[in-house]
């Protein structure tokens, strides 16, 4: 709660300021709270119901936590009410901030849960009672979202508005300008609060707030949550199962604490009385397990003790909140401490009256309740219950409540009920008779006897539940007049709670008690009577149910009574009344019914026969008009057959209840012809388009039959299958058809290969798959290599066996190897590596996954021309598809110069090269005769020699000029 006076202030202030207020989502002061919640908790399962308070600083009062006589319970209301009873009390309250006010507040708290867009939303309610110890009292409301942790209210409209508790909205109003509130008061008085749940038009859960204050109920708030439309199970709920999904409790609780804001009130002198209830579809009961304190509020009470008090006038249980030294939190009361009882009674609507039978019944508690029933928790003692309609006792009830007990009592009206409605009697006999008390208690019975009549064993005080059985005796002395007289009985249940009955007695001459009775196989008639003609020949016509005094000899005879084509007859109709007796006649209520039949083709039928209850024996008879029982039934004959036995007549629907006169009763019967089967297995197939086995027996003329040509499997391996029907696999049945169907034995054969296999089959070249085989065929298996477009092909190694005749199950298996084609492009041989073997590969088949190495070598065309490998497309290979293999190579000769030889490859150029001396010549001879220098390009071997040959002319010049140099030089020196 926030401070409660500057929350009135708000509340008071001009439209424009509110609306700024509520527009912003924020007020001045910090608080505007009133009934403030307590920490939110954790969910933990199951309650702890001393969560979140385990000493006696608490809210004090009555609460109902969802906790029932054997553990946590679950209730559903649409309303809740408090009622506050102070007769004195004086406390103060302190805030946390030190201030105090002399008030306290009494808070009806309860959860309203609603289901909305597939979640479960809970909104914390409260109508909240503030005593200001001077003397007044004002109301107000509060809503708060439990919903989530820390969840604000919004969407909200009522009289009130949106206000903010450290962040949190909540929904407040105040009670202001209706009859009540804000007045004076003294003590002792009496304030009551109530909330109830509804929904609007558009599926908004709506939430009424009440007090009353002693001028009339209040409705001062009336609160629709408008954000959520098309909500359903809008309830106020009680959850001693599990916790808010804030962590608080699903309880109902009318508690005493500080003014707002978490105050504490300390009490100084207290006598408050608190109670509860909730509206459980027949009226507002108790709880039947209360604590003494609240869960779920912050304002707490100080120096309060709270106790079970009970109305020893109508056993109602309250808490008694009183100062002194704080009692416990514990249970006020449990279901092993109290009793639940139930009253049954006869009117949908009324009022139940409980009292304690040692105080006035003005001062017993009066509950209106609704569906035939109440029911209440009440302290154990002696109670009347008083069932009232209209200002009229309609039943009563008494019985004795013991702790824990569980009682269903009904509440009979107070009544007796004669065996007869007329007692007749000769005066100087005695007689014994009886009539049944109806009531529910001690019932005192009292006699008013204007004539003096002798009567006895009537009065007196009985125990009653519900009815018994009072016998009296009647001796009429011989000297009473006939006439009738008239016994007056005063039944009394409590004081002022009585009831009057009224019995009749003739007193007649020597005559016999006759009763008429009839009783009806059918529907009674009205218009039945009875002729007596009595002994002086006088006559007269009773009904039938009439109890009479007769002389006797009289004559009875009932009379019969026919309307048209209905009647009512009886077979003892007639007889002399000698003794008393019951006369009882059984009479038969009887229709006139024509029974007629029709049939569908063919021709050659006998008249059927109809089987009927008449009067209480079966008639079989011709169809045609007949008197038959009412409601009894019919039974034609089902079957009309031919001459020839292999057509029939059958009626599908043969059987029927005569229900009223002029009923038509036409049987059809449909044409039938008998279909015969002959086959060694079942023949199924398509009957009007129903898949079924197609047996002998009989169907319907134009019935279309399709045969199903499906396999009987002997086994997994053999089978039968339909080969030939005399009938075809499709007909109409118009006329007697036999069926004879024959069976070809089939074998399973089962080809284990990886390859199609061909061979011969009953001399006929095809595949051999695996499949089914007549028995006998033969089969002779090919040897046939499969080649694949891409270069696979699949070659036979083994045929198991090569032939044979299938007259079994049988196995054929044919193994094969697998190869890849190899091409080799090469100029050379080529050696290869073949799975480990070396070999000259050409191209060929190769097996599956042969591993292929090339070695690489050279090839000698002769001594002196030879090929070498450059290069190839693979090297190493795993054959596992078709591969091409290049092998390039370049031709190579041998070149000998001088004598020393050298490969060259094809196309090389050659330059002779030599260094001879300048007095020499030289000449290349051999395979060409080249000049030293000169190319040659090597298209073949060659071999050439260098040949040295002396340059003469040369030498002679060089020596005739050293001569001539030799001659200079000497004469130059000799000249010196």
């Amino acid at each position: 709660m926030g401070y409660i006076g500057l929350a009135f202030i708000v509340l008071m202030l001009s439209t424009s300021f509110a609306s700024y207020l509520v527009t912003n989502g924020n007020i001045q002061n910090p608080v505007y709270g009133l009934a403030h919640p307590i920490e939110r908790l954790k969910n933990s399962g199951m309650i702890n119901v001393h969560n979140t308070y385990n000493s006696s600083l608490a809210p004090r009062g009555i609460s109902f936590l969802g906790i029932g006589k054997k553990g946590p319970c679950y209730v559903k209301t649409d309303q809740v009410k408090g009622v506050v009873k102070v007769y004195r009390l004086s406390a103060i309250s302190k805030f946390k901030s030190n201030t105090t006010e002399n008030a306290v507040s009494f808070e009806l708290n309860a959860v309203l849960t609603y289901w909305n867009d597939n979640r479960q939303y809970a909104l914390w309610i409260q109508d909240v009672s503030q005593y200001n110890m001077g003397g007044s009292i004002e109301f107000w409301d509060n809503i708060w979202n439990m919903s989530a942790p820390k969840a604000g209210v919004r969407g909200v409209v009522g009289n009130g508005l949106i206000c903010y508790n450290e962040g949190v909205s909540f929904y407040f109003d105040s009670a202001s300008g209706y009859p009540g509130g804000f007045v004076g008061v003294k003590e002792p008085f009496s304030v009551s609060l109530m909330m109830n749940v509804s929904n609007s038009s558009k599926g908004c859960p709506v939430i009424y707030f009440w007090y009353n204050d002693g001028h009339g109920w209040i409705n001062y708030d009336q609160v629709t949550v408008r954000n959520a439309p098309r909500s359903s199970n809008i309830s106020i709920t009680i959850n001693g199962n599990e916790y808010t999904p804030d962590g608080l409790y699903y309880d109902l609780e009318l508690v005493m604490g500080g003014v707002d804001d978490g105050a504490c009130a300390n009490v100084s002198n207290s006598e408050v009385e608190l109670s509860i209830c909730y509206f459980n579809g027949h009226n507002f009961q108790e709880p039947i397990n209360t604590y003494n304190f609240g869960v779920d509020t912050a304002e707490t009470v100080s120096n309060v003790k709270v106790s079970c008090r009970y109305n020893v006038t109508t056993g109602q249980l309250s808490a008694l909140l009183s100062q002194g030294n704080s009692s416990s939190l514990t249970q006020l009361w449990n279901g092993d401490n109290v009793s639940l009882i139930r009253i049954v009674t006869d009117h949908d609507v009324g009022c139940v009256v409980g009292y304690n039978p040692s105080y006035p019944i003005s001062a017993g508690l009066k509950l209106n309740y609704l569906n035939n029933e109440a029911i209440l928790v009440l302290h154990p003692m002696r109670y009347g219950f008083l069932s009232v309609v209209n200002g009229k006792v309609v039943g009563e009830a008494s019985t004795s409540l013991s702790p824990g007990s569980n009682y269903t009592v009904f509440a009979p009206q107070l009544s007796t009920s004669p065996t007869v409605d007329y007692l007749y009697l000769v005066p100087g006999n005695l007689y014994h008779e009886n009539l049944t008390l109806n009531g529910f208690g001690n019932v005192t019975v009292s006699c008013s006897n204007p004539e003096d009549f002798p009567i006895s064993g009537l009065t007196g005080t009985y125990y009653v539940n519900q009815s018994i059985l009072l016998n009296f005796s009647v001796s009429p002395p011989s000297s009473y007049s006939f006439g009738e007289y008239m016994i007056y009985l005063t039944l009394t249940l409590l004081p002022g709670i009585n009831s009057t009955s009224e019995l009749r007695i003739y007193l007649v001459p020597k005559v016999v008690n006759v009763t008429f009775l009839d009783k009806f196989i059918g529907i009674s008639s009205s218009n039945l009577s009875i002729l007596l003609i009595f002994p002086n020949g006088s006559n007269t016509t009773i009904i039938p149910g009439e109890h009479l005094i007769l002389p006797t000899g009289s004559k009875y005879f009932f009379l019969n009574y026919t309307s048209g084509d209905q009647r009512w007859v009886t077979l003892n109709s007639a007889g002399v009344i000698e003794n008393s007796s019951v006369i009882l006649a059984t009479y038969y209520q009887q229709f006139y019914l024509n029974f007629s039949f029709s049939v569908t083709g063919g021709k050659g039928y006998l008249t059927p026969n109809v089987t009927f209850c008449y009067f209480s024996r079966n008639a079989t008879l011709p169809v045609g008009l007949h008197w038959v029982n009412a409601r009894s039934y019919y039974n034609y004959s089902r079957i009309l057959y031919a001459p020839n036995e292999q057509e029939r007549w059958v009626a599908y629907s043969s059987r029927g209840i005569v229900m009223r006169p002029n009923q038509r009763v036409d049987v059809l019967y449909y044409n039938e012809y008998y279909l015969s089967v002959n086959s060694l297995f079942p023949i199924k197939g398509y009957v009007n388009s129903t898949l079924e086995q197609i047996t002998s027996g009989w169907y319907l003329e134009g019935t279309k039959v399709i045969i199903s040509n499906y396999s009987i499997y002997i086994s997994q391996d053999e089978r039968e299958i339909l080969g030939y029907i005399n009938t075809g696999l499709s007909f109409s049945i118009v006329k007697p058809i036999e069926i004879n169907g024959n069976w070809i034995t089939q074998f399973y054969l089962n080809v284990s290969s990886p390859i199609p296999v061909f061979g011969e089959v009953n001399g006929t070249n095809e595949s051999v798959t695996s499949g089914w085989y007549n028995a006998n065929t033969s089969f002779v298996i090919e040897n046939v290599t499969i080649y694949k477009e891409n270069g696979t092909r699949y070659v036979i190694t083994e045929i198991s066996p090569r032939s044979f005749t299938l007259n079994s199950p049988f196995n054929l298996t044919v193994e094969v190897i697998r190869q890849e084609y190899l091409t080799v492009l090469s100029t050379i041989p080529v050696k290869a590596f073949v799975n480990g073997s070396c070999e000259i590969i050409t191209s060929n088949w190769f097996p599956y996954n042969s591993n292929v190495i090339l070695r690489n070598y050279t090839y000698y065309v002769n001594n002196d021309t030879r090929k070498v490998i450059t290069n190839a497309s693979w090297e190493n290979i795993t054959l596992t598809s078709p591969s091409v293999l290049k092998v390039y190579t370049v031709t190579q000769f041998l070149v000998t110069i001088n004598g020393r030889g050298t490969w060259l490859n094809e196309g090389s150029t050659l330059i002779l090269n030599a260094s001879i001396p300048i007095y020499d010549k030289g000449e290349f001879e051999g395979t060409f005769t080249l000049a030293p220098g000169s190319k040659v390009i090597v298209e073949e071997p060659i071999n050439e020699n260098l040949a040295i040959s002396l340059k003469l002319q040369l030498v002679i010049s060089i020596a005739t000029g050293i001569v001539l140099l030799v001659v200079i030089v000497f004469l130059w020196y000799r000249k010196k």
